[in-house]
């Protein structure tokens, strides 16, 4: 059970390591179906935690509220509650593998959208398999969310079966015998539906030429009606910064901000150009003491971001807090 869980964890995260494919053809369908609506903040699509692996943070700030502060926002932030003092292990999404894989489940990933309040539950299979096992699926993660008092979630289980599964293992099979590090290697659809064998390797590769020969090579042995393969580069380094920040920063604080009292309405973030992270709360600009209310909010995440149990996760990263009214005003 325990291994089962640690290879499941590792499968939804974007560590990406020599020897290991990251099941970007996955990832990709999560993400799209996690994506938010374009946001009325800047115009962004900001990311909300798409795999998410840890569970809350901690805050340990008291703060003191000015002599002018409103009595609207006053109360709200009177009513802020403290955060964690301590991560809570194992995560939500551990918790709510576990009972499935006992069962004997064939569990692709979790992801826990706590702003949302929904879970989705992905398994590898067809769609009869999923049918088999749909409703105890969602019984059995619904009795789990129960006992961490989230009785309130709804439920997903979707398939993912893997197109053309034995031709990429083979092209991901005879592209490591030639030492190639490939970080990903899946089928892709055009915007006509055509379909096409899409390559991740890290941006030192220079030898892009060669691997799609390599990979036409073994579709041709296959008589596999494919002709077309995609090369793309990826910084290795900003992926795994990217995971980093979504699993070990944003979701645990997503998880703790979703309380009401809070007034935060979705925690995104951003990377571009340099890690951001995007609050936005349901305060109006206009009441009078906005400003305060999101000075004081920002003081406490930033002191959760300083602390000594986040410094091994935030590894040195500069960041900024933005801090949005429910207009989409930056109040801080």
């Amino acid at each position: 059970m325990e291994n089962k869980l640690k290879n499941l964890k590792q499968s939804m995260t974007t560590t990406v390591l020599s020897e290991i494919e990251f099941d970007r053809s996955l990832e990709m369908k999560i993400k799209k179906r996690m994506l938010s609506e374009k946001d009325p903040v800047k115009g962004w699509k900001f990311k909300p935690v798409a795999l998410a692996v840890a569970i809350p943070g901690f805050l340990l700030t008291v703060f003191f509220l000015s002599a002018n502060v409103s009595p609207t926002v006053a109360s709200v932030i009177e009513k802020i509650p403290y955060l964690n003092t301590m991560f809570t292990h194992p995560s939500m999404e551990e918790k709510l593998a576990a009972p499935l894989l006992e069962k004997g489940i064939d569990l692709k990933g979790i992801n826990v959208r706590a702003f949302e309040n929904d879970v989705l539950v992905v398994i590898s299979g067809s769609d009869d398999y999923l049918k088999e096992v749909k409703s105890d699926v969602i019984h059995t993660v619904k009795e789990a969310l129960s006992v961490e008092g989230h009785s309130d979630y709804d439920v997903t289980v979707q398939a993912f079966a893997e197109p053309h599964q034995e031709l990429t293992d083979e092209m991901i099979l005879e592209l490591k015998n030639q030492h190639f590090n490939i970080i990903s290697l899946y089928v892709n659809t055009d915007g006509n539906g055509k379909e096409f064998i899409q390559v991740e390797v890290p941006h030192t590769e220079m030898q892009e030429g060669l691997i799609k020969e390599i990979v036409l090579g073994v579709a041709k042995e296959h008589d596999a009606e494919i002709n077309s393969v995609q090369v793309k580069k990826i910084d290795v380094a900003k992926m795994q910064q990217d995971n980093r920040w979504a699993v070990e920063i944003v979701s645990p604080l997503s998880e703790q901000m979703k309380n009401e009292q809070f007034k935060v309405k979705s925690v995104g973030y951003t990377l571009d150009p340099s890690p951001t992270l995007i609050i936005q709360s349901s305060v109006s600009s206009s009441e009078l003491d906005s400003k305060n209310y999101s000075l004081e909010l920002e003081k406490r995440i930033t002191e959760m971001l300083e602390s000594d149990e986040m410094k091994d996760s935030l590894k040195g990263d500069s960041y900024k807090i933005e801090i949005y009214s429910k207009e989409g005003t930056k109040l801080n």
